[in-house]
Protein backbone atom coordinates (compact mmCIF):
# COMPACT_ATOMS: atom_id res chain seq x y z
CA UNK A 1 0.00 0.00 0.00
CA UNK A 2 1.17 3.60 -0.67
CA UNK A 3 1.93 6.38 1.77
CA UNK A 4 -1.20 8.08 -0.06
CA UNK A 5 -3.92 5.15 0.53
CA UNK A 6 -2.53 3.97 4.11
CA UNK A 7 -3.31 7.76 5.18
CA UNK A 8 -6.49 7.94 3.86
CA UNK A 9 -7.71 4.85 5.88
CA UNK A 10 -5.97 6.14 8.91
CA UNK A 11 -7.95 9.42 8.08
CA UNK A 12 -11.08 7.58 7.82
CA UNK A 13 -10.21 5.22 10.92
CA UNK A 14 -9.81 8.61 12.92
CA UNK A 15 -12.43 10.19 11.57
CA UNK A 16 -14.72 6.98 12.57
CA UNK A 17 -13.86 6.72 15.79
CA UNK A 18 -14.44 10.15 16.41
CA UNK A 19 -17.98 9.96 15.56
CA UNK A 20 -18.71 6.93 17.30
CA UNK A 21 -17.26 8.90 20.27
CA UNK A 22 -19.15 11.90 19.62
CA UNK A 23 -22.34 9.55 19.29
CA UNK A 24 -21.57 7.47 22.49
CA UNK A 25 -21.43 10.69 24.58
CA UNK A 26 -24.19 11.77 23.51
CA UNK A 27 -26.27 9.25 24.36
CA UNK A 28 -24.56 8.54 27.96
CA UNK A 29 -25.42 12.71 28.39
CA UNK A 30 -29.01 12.24 26.82
CA UNK A 31 -29.40 9.24 29.57
CA UNK A 32 -28.20 11.37 32.73
CA UNK A 33 -30.07 14.51 31.42
CA UNK A 34 -33.35 11.45 31.10
CA UNK A 35 -32.67 10.36 35.03
CA UNK A 36 -32.43 13.76 36.55
CA UNK A 37 -35.16 14.75 34.77
CA UNK A 38 -37.55 11.89 36.23
CA UNK A 39 -36.02 12.70 39.43
CA UNK A 40 -36.65 15.77 39.87
CA UNK A 41 -40.38 15.26 38.36
CA UNK A 42 -40.68 12.63 41.04
CA UNK A 43 -39.84 15.39 43.96
CA UNK A 44 -42.09 17.68 42.49
CA UNK A 45 -45.02 15.19 42.30
CA UNK A 46 -44.53 13.90 45.99
CA UNK A 47 -43.96 18.10 47.23
CA UNK A 48 -47.15 19.34 45.13
CA UNK A 49 -48.78 16.36 46.87
CA UNK A 50 -47.79 16.87 50.02
CA UNK A 51 -48.51 20.78 49.63
CA UNK A 52 -52.13 19.51 48.53
CA UNK A 53 -52.29 17.51 51.93
CA UNK A 54 -50.79 20.11 54.07
CA UNK A 55 -53.55 22.56 52.47
CA UNK A 56 -55.92 20.51 53.59
CA UNK A 57 -55.51 19.90 57.08
CA UNK A 58 -56.39 23.62 57.19
CA UNK A 59 -59.97 22.87 55.57
CA UNK A 60 -63.75 21.69 57.75
CA UNK A 61 -63.61 18.50 58.85
CA UNK A 62 -65.19 16.17 55.71
CA UNK A 63 -64.58 18.88 52.98
CA UNK A 64 -63.48 16.76 49.73
CA UNK A 65 -61.17 18.51 46.86
CA UNK A 66 -60.24 16.41 43.63
CA UNK A 67 -56.47 16.57 42.66
CA UNK A 68 -54.36 15.88 39.91
CA UNK A 69 -50.87 15.21 39.97
CA UNK A 70 -48.18 15.14 36.60
CA UNK A 71 -46.82 11.60 36.87
CA UNK A 72 -43.09 11.26 35.85
CA UNK A 73 -42.77 8.68 32.67
CA UNK A 74 -40.85 5.85 34.55
CA UNK A 75 -43.22 5.74 37.61
CA UNK A 76 -45.35 2.94 36.86
CA UNK A 77 -47.16 2.21 40.04
CA UNK A 78 -47.82 4.68 43.24
CA UNK A 79 -48.78 2.76 46.75
CA UNK A 80 -50.05 4.57 49.55
CA UNK A 81 -49.32 2.74 53.25
CA UNK A 82 -51.33 3.67 56.50
CA UNK A 83 -49.32 2.08 59.28
CA UNK A 84 -51.98 2.96 62.00
CA UNK A 85 -54.02 0.33 60.27
CA UNK A 86 -53.68 -2.95 62.47
CA UNK A 87 -53.48 -5.50 59.70
CA UNK A 88 -52.29 -4.28 56.08
CA UNK A 89 -53.22 -5.39 53.72
CA UNK A 90 -53.91 -5.32 49.51
CA UNK A 91 -56.76 -6.52 47.22
CA UNK A 92 -53.39 -7.88 44.72
CA UNK A 93 -54.62 -8.04 41.22
CA UNK A 94 -51.26 -9.86 41.06
CA UNK A 95 -48.91 -7.61 39.51
CA UNK A 96 -45.60 -7.70 40.05
CA UNK A 97 -45.72 -4.45 41.83
CA UNK A 98 -48.45 -5.16 43.95
CA UNK A 99 -47.14 -8.76 45.29
CA UNK A 100 -43.92 -6.65 45.63
CA UNK A 101 -45.90 -4.36 47.73
CA UNK A 102 -47.42 -6.47 49.79
CA UNK A 103 -43.84 -8.36 51.00
CA UNK A 104 -42.72 -4.94 51.78
CA UNK A 105 -46.05 -3.98 53.72
CA UNK A 106 -45.76 -6.86 55.97
CA UNK A 107 -42.22 -6.47 56.61
CA UNK A 108 -42.35 -2.76 57.92
CA UNK A 109 -45.60 -3.36 59.43
CA UNK A 110 -43.82 -6.29 61.79
CA UNK A 111 -40.80 -3.27 62.48
CA UNK A 112 -43.23 -0.86 62.89
CA UNK A 113 -45.53 -2.87 65.61
CA UNK A 114 -42.05 -3.81 67.34
CA UNK A 115 -40.91 -0.50 67.72
CA UNK A 116 -37.99 -1.18 65.82
CA UNK A 117 -39.24 1.58 63.22
CA UNK A 118 -40.61 4.67 63.24
CA UNK A 119 -42.81 6.91 60.72
CA UNK A 120 -41.98 4.32 58.21
CA UNK A 121 -41.99 5.71 54.21
CA UNK A 122 -45.65 5.50 53.33
CA UNK A 123 -45.58 6.09 50.02
CA UNK A 124 -43.50 4.03 47.56
CA UNK A 125 -43.33 4.54 43.69
CA UNK A 126 -42.50 1.50 41.93
CA UNK A 127 -40.34 2.59 38.31
CA UNK A 128 -38.92 -0.09 35.68
CA UNK A 129 -37.08 -2.88 38.08
CA UNK A 130 -36.70 -1.03 41.16
CA UNK A 131 -39.13 1.30 43.53
CA UNK A 132 -38.22 4.59 45.78
CA UNK A 133 -39.56 5.36 49.31
CA UNK A 134 -41.30 8.57 50.39
CA UNK A 135 -42.99 10.02 53.58
CA UNK A 136 -45.88 11.88 53.19
CA UNK A 137 -47.03 13.69 56.41
CA UNK A 138 -50.18 13.39 58.20
CA UNK A 139 -51.94 10.99 55.81
CA UNK A 140 -54.29 8.18 56.08
CA UNK A 141 -56.17 5.46 52.89
CA UNK A 142 -59.28 4.60 52.00
CA UNK A 143 -59.18 1.35 51.64
CA UNK A 144 -59.91 -0.87 54.68
CA UNK A 145 -56.29 -2.81 54.15
CA UNK A 146 -54.31 0.33 54.84
CA UNK A 147 -52.48 -0.01 51.22
CA UNK A 148 -53.72 1.78 48.19
CA UNK A 149 -52.18 1.21 44.89
CA UNK A 150 -52.57 2.79 41.74
CA UNK A 151 -51.47 2.49 38.05
CA UNK A 152 -49.68 5.30 36.94
CA UNK A 153 -50.47 6.92 34.17
CA UNK A 154 -49.52 10.40 32.66
CA UNK A 155 -52.22 12.29 35.19
CA UNK A 156 -53.24 10.91 38.41
CA UNK A 157 -56.66 12.09 39.74
CA UNK A 158 -56.80 12.11 43.83
CA UNK A 159 -59.50 12.98 45.92
CA UNK A 160 -58.33 14.23 49.26
CA UNK A 161 -60.76 14.36 52.44
CA UNK A 162 -60.03 16.28 55.82
CA UNK A 163 -60.19 14.21 58.46
CA UNK A 164 -59.26 17.01 60.82
CA UNK A 165 -55.66 15.79 61.91
CA UNK A 166 -55.33 13.55 58.82
CA UNK A 167 -56.10 13.62 55.46
CA UNK A 168 -57.69 10.69 53.62
CA UNK A 169 -56.49 9.50 50.22
CA UNK A 170 -58.24 8.06 47.65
Amino acid sequence: MDKKGFAKVWTFLIIALSIAMVALLGTYLITGVNKSVNTNSRIQMITNLQASVDEMLMQNYGTNEKITLIVPNDVKKLCFIDFEKNDLYLNATGDEYENKMQTIASILLTEYNEGNINNPENLYLFTKGDFELYKLKKITVAPAGGIYCINAKTKLDLTLTSKGKTVLIK
